[in-house]
């Protein structure tokens, strides 16, 4: 029975066969195009992680720079220096007023 309504469909018509044959055309571009959508935004999402990625690695290096910066005990002077006032023995703070 099933080779007799293979026989049948095939040999019915042409108007049958292209029907189904433009309705599968039809479908597999739907889905091609669909997916060509979903592949463009994942690779836009991608690129933007990326971008975010390297901002925190270039963050992350500045932070690396600033650590190694606290051992230096030239840094360390400037700092308490700069944000604490402290000065060196012997040495004379002049403060100006601004007016």
């Amino acid at each position: 029975m099933a080779k007799g309504t293979v026989k049948v469909f095939f040999t019915y018509g042409s108007r049958t066969r292209r029907i189904v044959l433009y309705i599968a055309i039809i479908y597999t571009l739907i889905t091609l195009v669909k997916q060509q959508i979903t592949l463009s935004k994942i690779q836009h999402e991608i690129e933007n992680y990326n971008i975010k990625i390297q901002n925190l690695e270039e963050e992350n290096h500045e932070y690396r720079r600033a650590i190694e910066r606290l051992h230096d005990l030239e840094y360390i002077e400037y700092l308490a220096r700069k944000e604490l006032g402290l000065v060196r023995k012997g040495e004379r703070v002049y403060i100006f007023s601004k007016q």
